[in-house]
């Protein structure tokens, strides 16, 4: 997301910070790629499913480590499967910017290739940041209340 200012007939972008944040969904473990704006390679982590807290401190810890402010926006993204909708209610209610995407809105290899959580974790927070300066809904479902 960038902010544009004008003063004096001059204009600016500001890059504001923000932490990109995937998740691979599972029923016993989850995959996270997190991804700083300008950072090259995302870290991927790997919690137990459903744990929020786990999650939270992952977010805090990236934070610390790309040494952003406490209050950057986290902007997450992951794939609609089995889970349903309670993920993206949950991550809203932590006060996190979600998004649930449908699965042929995610970028898939055209050549054959390997196929893991790992790496879908991977691609999906890097097609996240890639984002960032286009509509990030167009790839969303509507999540009913």
């Amino acid at each position: 997301m960038s902010t544009t200012l004008a003063a004096n007939a001059t204009t600016f972008n500001i890059t504001l910070p923000v932490l990109c944040v995937a998740i691979e969904l599972s029923m016993k473990k989850w995959k996270i790629g997190i991804l700083g704006r300008f950072e090259r390679n995302p870290s991927v982590h790997e919690i137990t499913g459903d744990d929020w807290t786990a999650l939270l401190a992952l977010i805090d810890r990236a934070k610390q480590r790309l040494g952003l402010p406490p209050e950057t926006r986290v902007l997450a993204c992951f794939e609609a499967g089995r889970h349903g909708h309670y993920p993206y209610r949950m991550l809203k209610r932590l006060g996190i910017d979600v998004h649930e995407w449908a699965s042929n809105a995610i970028e898939k290899p055209s050549r054959k290739q390997a196929k893991t959580d790992r790496l879908d974790v991977r691609r999906l927070v890097l097609q996240l940041r890639r984002t960032l300066d286009e509509d990030v809904d167009k790839y969303a479902i509507n999540v009913p209340p």
